[in-house]
């Protein structure tokens, strides 16, 4: 099982939360994402207190009771140089 915890991010105004929160637990899969060299594609949903990750069209994560919060929106790497291209955002109807 691939478990997804929620952390606090009191830096950037969102309420105090437990150490860590359990949110939601999915049966792991492999990994979809291209070789190196290639251009995945990631959908982020986040709507109704819901968010869905998508890599390459498979959702490879969800969580529940997320808190929409306004301000920047940070985008990672872990450990590795990385590169970003056609970042869209689009309001989705309530």
């Amino acid at each position: 099982m691939l478990d997804v915890f929620l952390t606090p991010f009191a830096a950037q105004g969102v309420p105090p939360l437990p150490e860590c929160l359990p949110i939601v637990s999915l049966p792991a899969h492999p990994t979809n994402e291209k070789p190196q060299g290639e251009w995945n594609d990631y959908e982020i949903i986040v709507q109704g207190g819901d968010l869905t990750l998508k890599v390459n069209g498979l959702v490879q994560n969800e969580a529940t009771e997320v808190l929409e919060v306004s301000g920047p929106i940070g985008l990672q790497s872990e450990g590795a140089p990385i590169e970003y291209r056609n970042i869209r955002l689009v309001p989705l109807d309530q």
